[in-house]
């Protein structure tokens, strides 16, 4: 079936002022912080002369005394006194890990050559002893913009929206109402009161500069976000594998599919049943095998970050999926003597059309493999 670079199919990126708060956050470092001196004053009205609508939220911002606005506030003054002491040097590397903690396309499609800034990465470079406080504040900065008591607040959504809004507007241009990352379940769309959680696919705990960035935010379902991904980071492959511990029991970097590619593959699903008791199929007896090799390294994070395999042969032998999609041919084939190649040939019509309704790339694929196993012989 046709999938894309991104899992099943990618996103596509809305143009929505949401976008404006990650212009605000590069000015702020390259503009504020990384010109700080010795000597230079903390203030606004000059440091922010060249963003007037950033300036004066930040003048608004300075009146409310809630969490939202003091830890942006705070880590704002407290991180341009800091960045007085560093070299030209130094700046400019916090304008490259900024650049391309903020290229996500990069870091997903080349991700195994890459090595983007984690906060770890950060201290490092720039240890507590040297510079109290300063991935501290980072932290608190970054992680506080895409925090609740923030994007609420008013002085910041009359400039850049709310999130249930960019929602509205996202699920209406993205209107597939299936999850991208596994296919199994749906997704709240342009029509629910509710919405999704968006996910950091690059974790705002493990990465700053990116979290507002909505290139790193993609709606999940509930078992694709809270179940399985978690704050996995795509990039780093588990150190307990054998492959990861022969190149370094730390850090494996690794490729990524790119959330919102603008590009297709032609991904292939394979199942081979291992049995003739399909009323008592087990997962134990479904093997599965996903293609092309070309794309090979993705598809095994695809699969560890969202436990593909052991889900697809979970549904294929769910009494709701898979024993359900092969009692409906035998009932079929019983009550209008329609035999499982017709009903297959039927399902690859509706699936060639959305492959992602009804999980049919799922159950054509499981099908596909039951004929080949005999099961529709007699």
């Amino acid at each position: 079936f046709k999938g894309s670079g991104l899992m099943l199919f990618p996103y596509q990126f809305l143009d929505h002022k949401m976008n404006k708060m990650q212009e605000y956050i590069q000015f702020i470092l390259e503009d504020v912080w990384c010109i700080a001196i010795d000597g230079m004053d903390y203030d606004i009205n000059t440091l922010f002369a060249a963003k007037p609508d950033l300036r004066d939220m930040i003048i608004e911002l300075d009146t409310q005394e809630v969490a939202g606005a003091n830890n942006f506030l705070i880590p704002l003054h407290s991180l341009f006194e800091t960045f007085k002491s560093l070299n030209v040097d130094q700046k400019q590397q916090f304008k490259y890990w900024f650049a391309l903690n903020n290229d996500i396309e990069k870091l997903c499609e080349q991700g195994d050559q890459c090595e983007p800034a984690t906060y770890d990465l950060v201290e490092v470079n720039y240890p507590k002893d040297q510079y109290p406080n300063l991935v501290s504040n980072l932290k608190v900065f970054y992680t506080n913009l895409y925090s609740g008591n923030f994007l609420t607040l008013s002085s910041v959504k009359s400039r850049i929206g709310e999130i249930s809004l960019h929602n509205h507007e996202f699920t209406k241009l993205n209107d597939k109402d299936v999850c991208p990352f596994c296919g199994l379940s749906g997704i709240l769309g342009q029509y629910h009161e509710k919405r999704e959680a968006y996910d950091h696919y690059f974790p705002k705990g493990k990465y700053p500069f990116n979290s507002i960035n909505f290139h790193n935010l993609v709606p999940a379902c509930t078992h694709c976000n809270s179940s399985y991904k978690l704050a996995k980071d795509p990039n780093i492959e588990k150190a307990d594998t054998a492959k990861a511990k022969a190149k370094n029991p730390l850090k494996v970097r690794r490729k990524v599919f790119y959330p919102y590619a603008n590009y297709t593959n032609l991904l292939t699903l394979t199942l081979q049943i291992q049995t003739q008791d399909w009323e008592n199929i087990a997962p134990s007896e479904v093997s599965l095998e996903m293609g092309p090799d070309v794309i090979n390294s993705e598809l095994e994070t695809w699969d560890d970050l969202y436990g593909i395999t052991k889900r697809y042969k979970a549904e294929c032998c769910s009494k709701a999926s898979g024993k359900e999609w092969l009692t409906e041919i035998f009932d079929l084939a019983k009550r209008r003597g329609k035999s499982p190649r017709d009903y297959i040939e039927d399902l690859a019509i509706t699936c060639e059309r959305n492959p992602y309704a009804e999980k049919r790339f799922l159950k054509r694929a499981f099908l596909d493999g039951c004929e080949r196993a005999g099961l529709f012989d007699s």
